[in-house]
This record gives structure tokens, C-alpha cells and sequence, in this order.
């Protein structure tokens, strides 16, 4: 991956971005912020259980597991990135 793909990461992780899909939702990048969103962390970690059938590792779920992944296994990865998907007036 080169420099220029990771530096744009890693200020999109910090600084936020979104962008609008259609008239009612946009397309936000998750950020160094979220991790410290307890309703955000709880809400991945509730989608995750719901859908472990179709990851190819199963696990017990945890907040502070959930927590511990978005920060040390997306945030803190230079070639990583996670959007979500949400209303413009916040809704997830």
C-alpha cells in the first residue's frame, strides 16, 4: 500500500469524513472518536452476534472485546478503514 493511501487513512480515521448516499443516508468513516462511543461500540458488537453465522470465526462477543478490535485491529492499522452507513439525522 503506499504512502499517500495510508496517510489518507489515517487522516480520515482522525479527522471524519461523509459522504451523502441518496436523499436520506450518508456513508461515514469511523474514526479514533467512535472508539470512546459507548452506544456505537454496544450497536457493532450487537450486529456482530446477530450475524457470527456468516464470519468464518465464531466467538463469544463482548463490548470490551468489540472496543478492544475497532481500536487495536481498525484505528490503529495504517491500511485498515470501517465505514457504517447512517441516516443524516444520526440514526445508525
Amino acid at each position: 500500500m503506499t504512502n499517500k493511501i495510508i496517510t489518507l487513512f489515517n487522516n480520515l480515521k482522525e479527522f471524519g469524513k461523509s459522504e451523502p448516499i441518496g436523499d436520506n443516508a450518508i456513508l461515514r468513516v469511523v474514526t479514533e472518536a467512535d472508539v470512546n462511543d459507548n452506544n456505537l461500540i454496544k450497536a457493532f458488537a450487537v450486529w456482530r452476534k446477530r450475524h457470527e453465522k456468516w464470519f468464518p470465526s465464531q466467538f463469544k462477543v463482548t463490548v470490551k472485546g468489540t472496543k478492544k478490535w475497532l481500536k487495536n485491529l481498525v484505528i490503529d492499522v495504517p491500511d485498515r478503514i470501517l465505514f457504517m452507513v447512517q441516516t443524516r439525522s444520526g440514526e445508525r
